[in-house]
């Protein structure tokens, strides 16, 4: 049976996020998780200890600073498949990762031609 990755991206809510990661995986789905930089250390630390032990629940290597409506939420959200190819089944991830690297990459080219014709 395929396993879903989530991909979750967040900046508040420890409590909130450890809840949800629990619920998520608790029938063998996996989760990767980007915690904006420009985020409290403290939320970052208690998530991370929180969840330490479950083996479903990774976390991205690098973390980006995030600004609403900026490429940045892209960047973190392929941080946060990276971790996700990483950590899990590679093939399924990687098909996963690899289509949406592909599908970041035209909207960045598209938005670039709309800048310079802008």
């Amino acid at each position: 049976m395929a396993r879903i990755a989530f991909i979750l991206l967040c900046h508040r809510d420890p409590e909130g996020i450890i809840a949800q990661a629990e619920r998520l995986t608790a029938a063998g789905d996996c989760m990767a998780i980007h915690f904006d930089a420009r985020a409290r250390p403290a939320d970052y630390a208690r998530i991370r200890t929180a969840l330490k032990d479950n083996p479903n629940v990774t976390f991205a290597r690098r973390r980006v600073r995030c600004g609403w409506g900026e490429w940045s939420l892209v960047a973190a959200t392929l941080r946060a498949v990276e971790a996700a190819e990483a950590a899990g089944d590679p093939g399924d991830l990687a098909k996963a990762y690899q289509a949406l690297s592909r599908a970041a990459t035209r909207a960045a080219n598209r938005a670039a031609r709309a800048v310079a014709t802008a």
